[in-house]
């Protein structure tokens, strides 16, 4: 025979249906099934993650405006040599 227990406080049933009335009106029954609930919503939730397919980041190849402020210290000056490279580039056109 099955065991006609609450699972909220353990008490012990000798049918279903009074089991079934007690478990309506028990509030440890109650915060038993919030806790599974919850935590079978958490699973399923981290099994749809897991299918998903994932994106490939994609990383940029000019820096970002504050990463180009904080290093511009350290990097050479690019402005300097556009320039140069524009006047060769001009001469060798003209």
């Amino acid at each position: 025979m099955d065991d006609l227990s609450c699972l909220g406080c353990g008490r012990a049933f000798t049918t279903q249906k009074r089991l079934s009335g007690h478990e309506a009106s028990c509030d440890a029954n109650k915060h038993f099934d919030a806790a599974v609930y919850k935590r079978q919503r958490r699973l399923e939730k981290d099994r749809r993650r897991k299918d998903e397919p994932k994106r490939q980041r994609v990383r940029k190849a000019t820096p970002s405006p504050e990463r180009g402020a904080k290093n511009a210290a350290s990097l050479p000056d690019a402005d300097v040599q556009t320039d140069i490279d524009n006047d060769l580039y001009s001469d060798i056109i003209v």
